[in-house]
């Protein structure tokens, strides 16, 4: 395997490395732990939350949770709650999300170990500053999700495969080899992705006379999938939150804009689910459009740089991007998953590495100053908007939670604006025992026609009940329900989060009340 590390000699590469590594480790773990519980817990949260609890057979083998995710991520979860529920150490959400920080912060080393043979040491090392400092990778290291293991063991795969190559006689990196990709998969189902990846390093890599032994351990890789193959099997998605979305290219940059900005720079998340959400993207046109256009110029750049200095460098990370992304988009044409920035975060460290590549490239230092300066600009300001600014931040389900604690009866009523927020509300009361259920029940949207005999049938005989607002985008973008309930019920008591709103509803004598919405 040939070392991409030819290229000038920097002054980087004349510093030790480990040092510099522990250094971005350890500023890596503080802003990973810099208010880690401080947002709730969102829905997809509470499932792994849901989905780690009993005992490991149940987590292995559970079916109550619709989430077919394969089982090793919640297998950890597991452990660091029963570890928390032992030990009484950090608080519920802390210790969910703790797994993901060290995940995050373990892959800051090993992003080096695995590009500096591709790309060479100072690009490597550029590439690992870029890791340390993301947005993208800080949010799903506070997120109680398997993605931040899945690129850690992404990067583990891909050190093992370099060393199994590198020493082609040696059983004990083949057998590493071929475990640490089916570890992969066993995290999550986008790792099949990988495991493709991976028999292509080995053939790009390896004498062709090699070839069959690296087909071989990829075949023994996939045998050890066979449980997973079988559980993913018997237990089929029935329904995504946002099946109603249809690919287009621009899934393609919104991707890449949040590798570079994380969810906390230009239009939020939610804005980007608002009908609306064409005529926000162009008002923030004037910061995305240069930032896409110079980061596609460096990428370009070292793209270039590569390909005249190791070809096969060069095309192993064409296919390590190109893999999972390809693997994404053919799971949202004939499964019920759209296509999702966070399915194709194991192309993330090639894109930083053709980043670096083309930072490396600029010929003056002044030239390569100035695009470090930006990067490290970028993501500051999109981590201040992660941390500080509340409409980048997730819904506040624990402010929610605590208001309805605080204030409901037992036996209360809470119609919830979609019904897979239900349990995301149910996660933060505590005492009391509402009844939670979601609406619509059926249609995907609000239909005004039918709220008026719909939630009268919910509410029955009661004099009052809650309505509990949070992802109204997909399930009522124009506020029908909210609308419906303002003018024909008194409202009691609010609450209003980031991204909730929590409202109890009384009765109006029946000579207040007003006439139906029109259907609008």
């Amino acid at each position: 395997m040939n070392s991409a590390g030819s290229g000038r000699r920097t002054t980087s590469s004349l510093l030790p490395i480990t040092p510099i590594l522990g250094l971005m480790a350890i500023l890596g773990l503080a802003i990973r732990l810099y208010r880690l519980t401080y947002q709730s817990l969102w829905i997809d949260e509470v499932v792994t939350f849901l989905s780690s609890g009993g005992s490991v057979n149940y987590v292995l083998w559970q079916t109550d949770v619709n989430s077919n995710i394969p089982p090793l991520y919640y297998v950890v979860v597991s452990l660091a709650l029963r570890l928390q529920q032992t030990a009484g150490i950090l608080g519920q959400d802390a210790i969910i999300r703790f797994p993901s920080v060290l995940f995050g912060v373990i892959a800051i080393p090993f992003t080096f170990i695995v590009l500096r043979p591709l790309i060479g040491r100072s690009s490597a090392l550029y590439a690992t500053a870029i890791t340390t400092i993301s947005p993208f990778q800080v949010w799903y290291s506070q997120e109680a999700r398997p993605y931040e293991m899945l690129l850690l063991l992404s990067l583990v795969g891909m050190w093992c495969w370099q060393r199994a190559l590198g020493n082609p006689a040696s059983l004990a990196w083949r057998v590493a080899a071929a475990i640490s990709a089916a570890a992969i998969a066993y995290c999550h189902t986008v790792g099949l992705a990988f495991l493709a990846f991976l028999l292509i390093y080995a053939l790009l890599v390896a004498p062709r006379r090699e070839w069959m032994s690296w087909i071989a351990t990829s075949a023994i890789a996939g045998l050890l999938l066979l449980p997973a193959a079988w559980r993913l099997y018997t237990f089929r998605p029935t329904a995504s939150a946002n099946g109603d979305y249809s690919f287009s290219l621009v899934h393609l940059l919104y991707a890449l804009w949040t590798f570079l900005t994380g969810y906390s720079l230009g239009p939020s998340a939610a804005e980007l689910h608002l009908p609306s959400r064409l005529a926000v993207t162009v008002r923030y046109a004037p910061l995305i459009v240069p930032v896409l256009g110079s980061v596609g110029v460096l990428c370009l750049a070292g793209a270039r740089q590569l390909h005249r200095r190791d070809q096969n460098s060069f095309f192993i990370l064409i296919a390590w991007f190109l893999c999972p992304i390809l693997f994404a988009l053919a799971g949202s044409l004939v499964t019920v998953h759209p296509f999702n920035v966070r399915y194709v975060i194991l192309a993330f460290p090639p894109l930083v590495a053709a980043i670096a590549l083309g930072v490396d490239s600029l010929g003056h230092r002044w030239l390569r100053w100035t695009a470090s300066a930006g990067v490290v600009l970028m993501s500051c300001a999109s981590l201040f908007g992660y941390f500080h600014i509340d409409r980048y931040a997730r819904e506040d389900n624990r402010g929610a939670g605590r208001f309805l604690t605080e204030h409901a009866v037992a036996g209360d009523l809470v119609v919830a604006s979609a019904p897979y927020t239900v349990e995301t509300l149910l996660y933060y009361v505590r005492g009391v025992v509402p009844i939670v259920v979601g609406y619509p029940t059926r249609e995907k949207q609000v239909d005004s026609s039918k709220v008026a005999v719909e939630l009268a049938t919910l509410v029955g005989q009661r004099q009052r009940f809650w309505l509990f607002l949070s992802r109204t985008y997909s399930s009522d973008p124009n506020d029908r329900l909210a609308n419906y309930c303002d003018h024909h019920f008194r409202t009691l008591l609010t609450f209003t989060g980031n991204g909730v709103r929590l409202a109890l509803y009384q009765r109006l004598p029946l000579e207040d009340s007003e006439p139906a919405l029109d259907d609008q």
